[in-house]
């Protein structure tokens, strides 16, 4: 099976932890359960970028996390994250305006629970170019 421009990584909340589905037309990594959520994304990141190490695919490709921490219908509220050099700042892409910077991604789950009316339904996004993750070690 070849390698798609496109890995999703769903990530949700598990009984002891969290656990990581991968979605992809092409290969993707053996889907695993970490304690904390950092752990799980850098993981994930890391067996992705090991995947498509030296491969062509690796230029164009993308991770997407897709992060259920919350139960109900998900996609009222959908938290993009991006980068930034003293965090990761979050906005709303469904309109509702909602923003906010955090720390990590932890914290970012902390925040949104102060910063959004209701946890039901949101989820966060977080899309990462596979050209700049680290493979694992």
């Amino acid at each position: 099976m070849a390698l798609s421009d496109l890995v999703t990584c769903i990530v949700q909340r598990g009984r002891k932890g969290w656990d990581v589905t991968y979605a992809s037309e092409g290969r993707t990594p053996r889907d695993f359960s970490d304690a904390s959520l950092a752990a799980a994304i850098e993981r994930a990141s890391a067996e992705v970028a090991s995947l498509y190490s030296g491969k062509p695919e690796a230029a164009s490709a993308e991770l997407q996390f897709a992060i259920y921490p919350w139960r109900g219908d998900a996609g009222k509220v959908i938290l993009d994250v991006a980068e930034q050099p003293d965090g990761l700042k979050l906005r709303d892409i469904q309109g509702t305006g909602i923003e906010f910077q955090s720390q990590s991604i932890e914290a970012a789950i902390a925040d949104a629970e102060r910063y959004l009316p209701g946890t039901d339904g949101a989820m966060v996004r977080w899309i990462r170019p596979v050209a700049g993750l680290t493979p694992r070690q």
